[in-house]
């Protein structure tokens, strides 16, 4: 199996961890408030960039823009709230890890992964009560 197979394998055995742990709609108890910190929606300008940078084909700056450490952060938090939504989270930000890991993957393709996690860092972001708009809207001409 290729090193891309490999993180997407692990992205879909931790989303199934994390979904096996109870049902999608059980509400789990928050762990402590000292030990885990809601990223407050402004950590992920870098998402938008790095999803600006695919959109235009630039992948290198896509690479050196993406930051998945709010990310963890917030998987952290919104795991407390909604196990499925935090699974979502992480399996859409392996997809862009294993994406951007890859020269081979067209820039079209990492725009859609980036996207897909844009869309899953909001609902995580609303699952964890932190207000937020859609994330890296694009303008229509």
């Amino acid at each position: 199996m290729s090193g891309a197979g490999l993180v997407v394998a692990s992205a879909v055995a931790s989303a199934a961890l994390l979904a096996g742990c109870g049902d999608a709609t059980t509400v789990a108890a928050p762990r402590s408030a000292s030990t885990t910190t809601i990223p407050s929606g402004d950590e992920f300008v870098s998402l938008c960039a790095a999803l600006d940078a695919a959109d235009a084909g630039d992948i290198e700056t896509a690479r050196h823009a993406f930051d998945h450490g709010p990310l963890h952060d917030l998987a952290d938090a919104a795991i407390d709230v909604d196990r499925a939504v935090a699974a979502r989270l992480l399996v859409a930000k392996e997809a862009v890890e294993s994406a951007l890991a890859d020269s081979a993957t067209p820039s079209s393709e990492v725009a859609h992964a980036l996207r897909t996690l844009a869309d899953a860092t909001a609902a995580a972001l609303t699952t964890t009560g932190v207000p937020t708009r859609t994330l890296c809207e694009q303008e229509t001409p």
